[in-house]
């Protein structure tokens, strides 16, 4: 695996005595390694080298079809994810109640998609490239930019879980 072979120096052809990892891993034999994959071609590398993958910030309907892609993909290859092959990222925040779970969390969600993500925007302009118009017709929210989404959005597309820890 090509991360693998990067934090090591000594090998069949070459032994580099001055190389510096910084930081180091503290794991050893190296920390834990994820590949977050959403096509089929992330996923096929992914399970056929029995490496968990992840979902970031994907609609549940996303989600679960690119964890049952993966197992899928995995059964090609003759083994059996369980649940900590499947990795999740997401915004949760709980509260008292759900108003003030909105409250607190709204501003610093906006404030994730609008402001932090939108390095895709600049990047994109040095390469002068202009951001796609969004859709008229909004069909999933992977058509959404992700510096384009607001709490509302991801409210209504179980992007952003909130609300009272009963619920």
């Amino acid at each position: 695996m090509p991360v693998r072979r990067c934090w090591r120096w000594r090998g069949k052809y070459f032994d580099y005595d001055r190389v510096s990892i910084w930081p180091r891993p503290l794991q050893q034999p190296h920390p834990p390694i994820i590949l977050p994959a959403d096509s089929d071609e992330g996923l096929e590398i992914a399970a056929s080298r029995r490496v968990p993958t992840g979902s970031a910030y994907r609609s549940s309907r996303r989600v679960r079809a690119v964890f049952d892609r993966y197992r899928e993909l995995a059964g090609k290859h003759g083994w059996t994810p369980g649940p900590e092959h499947c990795h999740l990222v997401r915004h949760v925040y709980v509260a008292e109640t759900n108003a003030r779970a909105r409250e607190e969390a709204e501003p610093h969600i906006d404030y994730f998609w609008q402001k932090l993500l939108s390095y895709h925007r600049g990047s994109m302009a040095l390469m002068g490239q202009s951001a796609p118009p969004r859709p008229a017709r909004i069909e999933k929210p992977e058509d959404v930019p992700l510096y384009e989404l607001d709490f509302d959005f991801c409210q209504r597309e179980g992007l952003t879980p909130k609300g009272r820890p009963d619920v």
